[in-house]
């Protein structure tokens, strides 16, 4: 999928929220800090079941996401869908679900 492509903004990466298909910010945000946490807190239960790699993977993966998504000072993108046609993304093959989700840009002053 070429996420942002509409947009001309390489939104590609990021975790998609809840088996979906739909990356909501605020939840994968929250899902990256309580992760970022229990590394933090518990780096040696991490280290002796060899996740900790994984995990700083799983974070890097989605940080790198939200720098991409935050393209000036005062600019973020996030992606938008339409609530009846979320189920039926599921169903759909990759170039037609980048057609019915897209991505708003936020200017903040």
């Amino acid at each position: 999928m070429k996420d942002g492509c509409l947009e001309a903004v390489d939104l590609s990466g990021g975790w998609y929220h809840d088996g979906g298909h739909v990356k909501h910010a605020l939840p994968t945000a929250s899902a990256a800090t309580m992760l970022l946490w229990g590394m933090i807190d518990y780096k040696d239960a991490y280290s002796q079941s060899n996740e900790f790699e994984f995990a700083k993977k799983q974070l890097k993966w989605q940080v790198d996401y939200y720098m991409k998504a935050h393209t000036g000072k005062f600019e973020l993108y996030v992606q938008v869908n339409i609530v009846r046609f979320f189920f039926i993304l599921y169903f759909l093959s990759p170039p037609l679900k980048s057609l019915l989700i897209s991505y708003i840009q936020i200017i903040a002053f």
